[in-house]
């Protein structure tokens, strides 16, 4: 991931990489930024042998993606943690990835885990920090999610740089490049989508406006914003769709919804203003496994076909392939499947 994005950067330079509100980041400005924070991570003594992991608990600010890229450059992966987290999924998430340094730019709870290095990143702590070049190896895994925990304990699913950048190609070939493009981060980073969400269009040179908290929380104002910055991609599960006042968006080409069914008449209205892409994926196939652009006819959840280095077989209970139209479970492979659950067995 780090050689695609330095290869950007030396084409993009001077081009927007990250919006947020009225402020923008170059690609330069993201690259110097996030070598400060690898730096600062390298200062501190911590190798991937004491752990591979660092976390990543962040509210949504200018620093949330060049502390991402920062954790690859100094050879570690990122595990995403909410501010609203519960102090229960904190130390369970601590203990299960072995995180001996965790990088925050909020009001974060430091004094309850004195186990754990914090480094607040802001201007100040960056303003010390010389860079040196950095010749980190980059770490085997990119980030690690972590499942809610709903049906048990959450498990974490690790994904792979090699992963990650079989997404990124997929995903040039579902999504064409429009002229002056630019796409929306909206989904938190504890969830997967939001790797999509930055990282494909990112590292193709395609500039992403990041919601801050109270943007993404606010459905008028998404709206508005869709309008006002000109945006072409816009990423959104249905349900945050629905809430959402609809008009035409004339720059809005793709309009891509996921993690649940959307109803009929939604995508139809949508349909009116740009495509519509219904995509799938559980998260241990990072992101997305299948996309389908739809039609004007037919099923509005019709989950596609397998993306670029993904497959996928429909069986029954014996393993084996059902015919065509008949009920199966979907089984999915490829260079995109985690290698397992961190610290399980299954």
């Amino acid at each position: 991931m780090i050689s695609i994005f330095k290869k950007i950067v030396k084409q993009k330079s001077q081009e927007t990489a990250i919006k947020y509100g009225k402020q923008i980041i170059s690609y330069e400005e993201l690259d110097h930024l996030s070598d400060l924070i690898a730096q600062l991570i390298l200062n501190s003594g911590l190798t991937p042998e004491d752990s591979p992991f660092i976390g990543l608990y962040s509210s949504r600010t200018l620093y949330t993606v060049p502390m991402m890229i920062g954790i690859w450059k100094a050879g570690f992966a990122y595990v995403p943690m909410d501010p609203k987290y519960s102090s229960e999924r904190i130390d369970y998430i601590l203990d299960d990835c072995n995180l001996k340094m965790i990088l925050t730019d909020c009001n974060a709870p430091v004094t309850d885990y004195p186990q754990v290095q914090w480094l607040n990143i802001n201007t100040s702590s960056l303003s010390d920090v010389t860079p040196y070049p950095i010749h980190a190896d980059q770490g085997r895994y990119a980030y690690v999610i972590y499942t809610s925990g709903t049906t048990g304990k959450p498990k974490g699913i690790p994904i792979t740089h090699v992963s990650l950048c079989n997404l990124i190609e997929a995903r040039k070939k579902l999504i064409p490049q429009v002229e002056n493009a630019i796409e929306t981060c909206l989904a938190s980073i504890v969830f997967d989508v939001s790797v999509w969400e930055i990282f494909c269009p990112l590292m193709i040179g395609t500039p992403v406006y990041f919601f801050s908290e109270q943007e993404k929380n606010n459905p008028q104002r998404i709206a508005d914003l869709l309008e006002e910055q000109h945006i072409t991609t816009f990423n959104v599960t249905p349900t945050h769709l629905s809430v959402i006042p609809y008009r035409q968006f004339p720059s809005l080409k793709y309009l891509i919804f996921a993690g649940e069914p959307c109803p009929e008449s939604l995508v139809r209205k949508w349909q009116g203003t740009c495509t519509v892409i219904d995509a799938y994926g559980p998260t241990e196939s990072t992101v997305i496994a299948t996309a389908c652009v739809l039609g004007s006819e037919g099923s509005v959840n019709d989950i596609g076909l397998p993306m670029q280095g993904v497959t996928c077989y429909v069986l029954d209970e014996h393993l084996q392939q059902v015919p065509q139209g008949e009920k199966g479970e979907l089984y999915i492979g490829g260079v995109q499947l985690t290698d397992g659950y961190l610290n399980k067995e299954e």
